[in-house]
């Protein structure tokens, strides 16, 4: 709820006080806002499971946020970087959430956004929860007793 509050902000200050276009159709920047917000809350638990103090909770989210930032295009037009850099981009939740957001925003294909940037943000959330879920009984399990 938390990361759908702050997007909420962002894109209303952008749209008020810097006149950022919300594209023909805004409501359809709701699916990908929702559902990488469901990604970021996916992978927050799964570094829960894997970090056991908060210093290591803090030192990956804050690697974590700047290296999928950088990949996914938040820090500079995607079409600027090697092919190499694009296809290794394609494998981050930041490059499907911001071509979302610009293909509503500013390229006019809102409805596209949800036969292919949607389900692929909720496959990334899927896939993370699941490394948690699989995390967690690994580290939980108890070594059998042993007689003796």
């Amino acid at each position: 709820m938390l990361a759908c509050r702050q997007t909420a902000v962002l894109l209303l200050c952008g749209a008020i006080a810097f006149r950022l276009p919300l594209g023909d159709h805004p409501m359809f920047l709701l699916p990908v806002v929702l559902s990488l917000a469901v990604v970021a809350g996916c992978l927050s638990l799964l570094a829960g499971v894997l970090c056991t103090t908060e210093k290591q909770v803090i030192l990956v989210a804050i690697f974590g946020a700047t290296v999928l930032s950088a990949l996914g295009g938040c820090w500079w037009p995607i079409e600027l970087v090697p092919e190499a850099f694009k296809t290794i981009a394609m494998l981050t939740p930041s490059y499907w959430a911001m071509h979302g957001l610009q293909s509503v925003m500013y390229f006019g294909r809102a409805s596209e956004v949800l036969s292919f940037e949607w389900p692929v943000l909720l496959g990334f959330a899927t896939l993370f929860a699941l490394a948690a879920v699989g995390a967690s009984r690994l580290l939980t399990r108890r070594p059998e007793a042993v007689s003796g």
